[in-house]
């Protein structure tokens, strides 16, 4: 049987970061994914023919997220980067209402 990443409940919060980078690789298996820390946001880059993308949470925010405001979020970066507007860099940062912005 198997089982959706959407379908995955966070055993604790010690797994979010993990989950986020699994469900990153498998929604984009073109592309390599690692994490980093920064001056309190939690970044995963994104490297995809070349081109590197990243996508940023403010620890605190991502901290208090539900599972499925993440994979909400996740779905949209996913589809993005897959999508024809993917041609170029593309660095997401994820607010409190869980809106994607480009910068």
């Amino acid at each position: 049987m198997e089982t959706s990443l959407s379908e995955i409940n966070f055993l604790d919060d010690s797994m979010t970061l993990p989950w986020i980078s699994v469900f990153l690789s498998m929604a984009i298996p073109d592309a390599s994914v690692r994490y980093e820390y920064v001056d309190g946001v939690d970044r995963f880059i994104i490297l995809r023919r070349g081109i590197t993308h990243h996508v940023d949470f403010e620890h605190d925010l991502l901290s208090q997220m539900h599972a499925d405001e993440i994979l909400a979020a996740l779905d949209g970066i996913a589809n993005r980067l897959v999508g024809a507007a993917a041609s170029s860099a593309i660095t997401t940062y994820v607010d409190a209402r869980v809106h994607l912005q480009a910068a």
